[in-house]
């Protein structure tokens, strides 16, 4: 049984030693630097944070957050039934109006706008200020 397999693993590496000679791989040749063409590089997505009136840039576009138009979060220090949302109104490039809630996407022709996050947290005993917020915006291309 022993002497049968050794022979089928020496007929085996003759075939294939055979084959590799009967078929030599050739060498790629290298491509010159100049005709080498690298596709440019295109962000899908941006991740922008804001504060109100303050305006960010995505490629040609410019967003802008003027409004909070609701800030329904739990405070962290309460208990309750809801966790309740926030929804802030803004514009992109001053002229298409946009309005975002949290964790909800907006889209728009060329592209897809979530609001993501909301800082600070709420708490029950102070009261945040409008300029103190800094909304997380992820913009992505369609």
């Amino acid at each position: 049984m022993y002497l049968w397999i050794v022979g089928a693993v020496v007929v085996l590496l003759g075939g294939m030693v055979g084959y590799a000679l009967q078929h030599p791989r050739t060498a790629l040749a290298p491509v010159p630097a100049e005709q080498v063409v690298v596709p440019p590089v295109v962000e899908t997505s941006t991740t922008l944070i804001l504060s109100l009136d303050e305006r960010g840039q995505v490629g040609e576009f410019d967003i802008a957050l003027d409004k909070i138009l609701e800030d329904s979060r739990c405070p962290k220090d309460v208990q309750c039934i809801q966790a309740g949302t926030v929804r802030v109104s803004g514009s992109i490039q001053g002229t298409s109006t946009l309005e975002l809630k949290l964790g909800e996407t907006s889209m728009t022709e060329s592209m897809k706008v979530t609001l993501v996050s909301v800082e600070p947290v709420r708490v029950s005993t102070a009261t945040v200020s409008p300029k103190d917020y800094r909304f997380v915006l992820l913009v992505e291309k369609r």
